[in-house]
């Protein structure tokens, strides 16, 4: 319609996007629209300072799992500085219980729990055949 002299509405010499910008500010100017931009505006504030509030959290986390790291680090460098003045000593024990200038072994750990065999006692580990349990009753053994 740019040009058109039998334009009802407004410049005929207008584009439509001219009109459309026009239009949106007229109506961002009404009371509605302020009251909704505000409204919007709260809802991004809380979401950012969930955000904020999650993000602190990671940090704070990441923090305190390093100082603890760095703490286990010193406990167990001054426990080794207190072995080897230990050790120095003629017939003085470190704290592991062995005598000075002695290795200590180290055991391979054992899993503290194991399913129990299925119907016999734990002791009784000839019961197994097949891989499979045989199913006694606790009475009889």
């Amino acid at each position: 319609m740019r040009g058109n002299r039998l334009a009802r509405s407004g410049d005929p010499m207008k584009t439509r996007s001219q009109r459309r910008k026009e239009r949106r500010e007229r109506i961002s100017r009404t009371n509605r629209a302020q009251r909704e931009k505000r409204r919007i505006g709260r809802f991004v504030a809380r979401k950012c300072m969930r955000e904020e509030d999650q993000h602190m959290t990671a940090i704070m986390e990441s923090y305190a799992k390093r100082r603890k790291a760095e703490r286990d680090a010193e406990r167990a460098a001054q426990q080794e500085q207190e072995g080897a003045e230990a050790a120095g000593k003629e017939g003085a024990v470190p704290p592991s219980g062995q005598k000075a200038g002695q290795l200590a072994r180290v055991a391979a750990k054992q899993p503290s729990h194991r399913p129990p065999l299925r119907g016999a006692p734990p002791r009784d580990r000839k019961l197994l055949r097949r891989g499979q349990p045989k199913v006694t009753t606790r009475s009889l053994y």
